[in-house]
């Protein structure tokens, strides 16, 4: 859908091992060659974890995904 000139994906998981787990992309054009893009994840694990080991994962899996996106955007 589209929010004010910005397109937004929202995922959400229904089954698995989290108790909560919802992913929000922010995908806005700067200009004719720039992108801006924004991702936000909320994931709740069914056991307990400290939030440091959390924020890392969390950090380590959006580098992943934007490097990929850049990756494949940019072969097409």
């Amino acid at each position: 859908r589209e929010e004010n000139g910005t397109r937004v994906i929202e995922a959400r998981m229904t089954e698995g091992n989290l108790d909560h787990f919802v992913v929000r992309w922010e995908i806005a054009a700067v200009d004719a060659t720039h992108t801006r893009v924004n991702f936000r994840l909320l994931a709740d694990p069914q056991v307990p974890l400290p939030a440091s080991i959390m924020n890392t994962e969390n950090e380590r899996f959006s580098r992943r995904v934007l490097s990929a996106i850049r990756e494949r955007l940019e072969a097409q």
